[in-house]
């Protein structure tokens, strides 16, 4: 319980990080945002069918290939990763930016 609760504690202030960042444009502070979110939905436990029907959607941005096994569509939704690679090339000169990305992406569930 202490360790999620230093975990959620960590992925807040990455969040608050990024919405105090004016150098961080919008469209990199809502990947930031979202990956953070798909970081803690990935150390979630889904044995509970009914919680897993409940964040299928999030799940699907995310771009979870299954949930307890059963196969998550991501052919119709942008996932984060699709989100991360796009603005990666869009950014590929601000190294500021790339950082950003890079300490929200490394956050663990």
């Amino acid at each position: 319980m202490k360790i999620r609760m230093l975990t959620a504690l960590s992925l807040l202030t990455v969040v608050a990080l990024a919405a105090e960042e004016p150098t961080l444009p919008e469209d990199v502070q809502e990947y930031i945002q979202g990956r953070v979110g798909c970081n803690h939905l990935a150390g979630e436990d889904y044995s509970d069918p009914s919680r897993g029907r409940a964040m299928a959607q999030e799940l699907r941005e995310c771009g979870f290939g299954d949930l307890n096994g059963v196969p998550v569509s991501t052919s119709s939704v942008v996932t984060i990763d699709m989100q991360e690679k796009r603005l990666r090339k869009k950014y590929r000169r601000q190294l500021e930016i790339l950082r950003a990305m890079d300490e929200a992406r490394d956050q663990l569930p």
